[in-house]
């Protein structure tokens, strides 16, 4: 970079938390990603154009010459250093980027109706701003452009929500524009029209209105009876294909789909549910992968007026599927996903240079620390790979990714060696004093039944994650715990339970023993039956939720009592094992026990109580026959 370069140059897209929450369909969530990605990317090469290739320096993210871009989840910011501090420079870059957004594809056959222009220009959140590096230096620079971003940020400009109008069935804001008649709403044409728009509450300009098998929308974008705002459309129609991503049932089948891989029964029955309607004789119209479980079948089918398929259907599910019934097999069905959210630990003060040994290096450090992320992100990416999940978006340390429940434990450390291996090098930490600490993540897990509404799951993620980064201490006054990992599970009948344990250094020996449990019983070496035993054991104590009693630390009678009831949970722990136990030897049965006393010793009680309802529902939902 020329000497003569003074300016810090901060450039962001958003917003990025709605718009990847207002989503129905695990496609929504990824296409809304992916097309943020693609913004910021485009943003980054019409900088370098109008800056002038030798007048600006990428400084976040910090991409190297052989970088996979179209692989690559861009975060939704950069920075960059550069020449000038020319705002008609910014305000061309903006221009790119929203003209980029409210471009719908050449291929798109239908007119938009009036307002989707208008919901398209007003989405976006772009902010921009320059900083002179005075001399005070980079590291004073930057502080100063991220506060004034935030700053800039606080400010909270009026609402744009359209009063009047039928709202958008995925983010509940904006007015239908787009609607696909049902097939009810197909009989009588002439009278239902005039209905359909009373029931938009919109103007026939201002609502353009599909019939249920119009191509102008393929339906994966559009469901019969679905009315959607054009700002979701847009999302849509990013990386449209079909079955880009996996649908949440499609997730917790994994494991089956690869077992039956190349079985003709099976290939048969995928291809006449996930088959290219326009080259193969698929059942329905659209495809849905809910029919992959048989309880669903007559469902699906009554709802869309086919239930003359019904017979046909369950014959075809049981020509594949009997296979797993075999006793002598272990491939069983879960209706059960588990959807991962994570981000790094105070990256603001790793990237803020206030942790450096040498604060003058604070530019090269966040140039090494960002390479490291990327690094970290194409890592998990490709070894993260069907049957254990798909990931949605690795941005820097920012990460979601859809996980099959048997893959749940192999996933978890293929992230945790990861970030080990790329952002706790000694080359990166060779930056700090020998007793600084390497970074550190702290990671949500939702466990949900794949019917369960997806911003329901999104919103769960976010608690388990909260909770996994102590935020719920700071609310009681005191330090957060991070460097943790929450297993929130949603349960189809409602029910919620939650389990958080550390996994930084010996933490991560906790999930281990946890696993451990889940692995000898499905091996049926022992049966699952001592969990509820010991959890209705530990009910009769009446723990609450920071420990069987609110004492005080000095208060060294209390503290006795809990650790009397840890002994006396040990030896229920033998028991109870010994019972339950089938085909063990007992080096296994030590093991097993091992590993529910490690969890015991952990956390507090209510912790190892939510710990054995959560273990005692994950052996039983994760290993059902169909």
């Amino acid at each position: 970079m020329p000497e003569s370069t003074n300016y810090l140059f901060l450039f962001t897209i958003g917003p990025v938390k709605r718009f990847l929450r207002d989503s129905r369909k695990t496609q929504d969530i990824y296409a809304g990603s992916a097309l943020l990605s693609h913004l910021c990317n485009l943003a980054i090469i019409k900088a370098k154009t109008v800056f002038g290739q030798d007048q600006f320096e990428l400084i976040t993210p910090s991409i190297a010459n052989d970088t996979n871009l179209e692989k690559l989840s861009f975060p939704n910011r950069f920075l960059a250093e550069v020449a000038v501090n020319d705002p008609q420079l910014a305000k061309q870059i903006v221009a790119t980027v929203k003209e980029a957004f409210k471009t719908m594809p050449e291929d798109l056959e239908i007119t938009l109706p009036t307002g989707a222009s208008e919901q398209l220009e007003d989405h976006l959140e772009v902010h921009w701003l320059f900083q002179e590096i005075k001399a005070a230096g980079y590291r004073h620079a930057y502080k100063e452009i991220n506060a004034n971003l935030a700053a800039i940020k606080n400010y909270k400009s009026l609402s744009n929500r359209e009063s009047q109008g039928r709202k958008c069935a995925v983010d509940g804001r904006r007015n239908v524009k787009f609607y696909r008649k049902n097939n009810k709403e197909t009989l009588e044409m002439s009278k239902h029209q005039p209905d359909i728009l009373k029931k938009l509450f919109q103007t026939q300009e201002a609502v353009y209105i599909l019939e249920p098998e119009e191509k102008a929308l393929p339906v994966w974008q559009l469901q019969k009876g679905e009315g959607i705002s054009a700002v979701t459309l847009r999302k849509r129609l990013h990386e449209n294909k079909p079955h880009a991503f996996p649908s949440t049932a499609a997730v917790a089948l994994m494991h089956i789909f690869e077992a039956c891989k190349g079985r003709e029964a099976f290939e048969y029955f995928k291809e006449k549910i996930q088959g290219n309607k326009k080259h193969s004789n698929m059942w329905l119209d659209h495809s849905n992968d809910e029919l992959f479980f048989k309880d669903s079948i007559p469902l699906i089918l009554a709802k869309e007026n086919r239930s003359d398929l019904e017979l046909e259907i369950t014959e075809a599910h049981e020509a594949w599927s009997k296979q797993l019934k075999d006793p002598f097999t272990t491939i069983p069905f879960t209706p059960y996903y588990a959807l991962i959210h994570f981000d790094g630990d105070n990256m603001g003060d790793w990237f803020s240079g206030k942790l450096l040994h040498e604060k003058e290096k604070t530019k090269e450090f966040q140039q090494k620390l960002s390479a490291a992320i990327i690094a970290f992100a194409d890592a998990v990416q490709t070894r993260i790979k069907a049957p254990q999940g798909k990931v949605v978006y690795a941005a820097g340390e920012d990460f979601m990714a859809f996980v099959n429940l048997h893959e749940l434990w192999e996933v978890i450390k293929i992230i945790r060696d990861a970030f080990t291996e790329k952002l706790c090098s000694e080359k990166l930490m060779g930056y700090f004093s020998k007793d600084t600490k390497p970074p550190t993540l702290s990671m949500g897990i939702c466990v949900a039944h794949y019917k369960e509404p997806l911003q329901l799951v999104l919103d769960k993620t976010k608690y388990a994650e909260e909770k996994a980064k102590g935020k719920h201490q700071e609310q009681k006054g005191k330090k957060p715990k991070k460097r943790s990992c929450c297993l929130h599970i949603s349960k189809h009948s409602g029910g919620q339970t939650t389990t958080v344990f550390p996994w930084e250094e010996a933490g991560l020996q906790l999930w281990e023993s946890y696993f451990g449990i889940l692995t000898f019983i499905a091996s049926k070496k022992v049966s699952g039956a001592f969990l509820q035993n010991l959890y209705e054991y530990l009910e009769i104590f009446q723990i609450k939720e920071d420990n069987i009693i609110q004492f005080k630390e000095e208060d060294q009678l209390q503290v006795e009592k809990e650790n009397q009831l840890r002994e006396m949970l040990s030896s229920r722990i033998n028991l109870y094992v010994s019972r339950a136990k089938v085909d063990m030897t007992a080096k296994e049965e030590a093991t097993l026990i091992t590993h529910l006393n490690d969890l015991l010793q952990a956390g507090s009680l209510h912790n190892y109580a939510e710990a054995l309802i959560s273990l005692d529902f994950l052996q039983r939902k994760s290993y059902e026959r169909q």
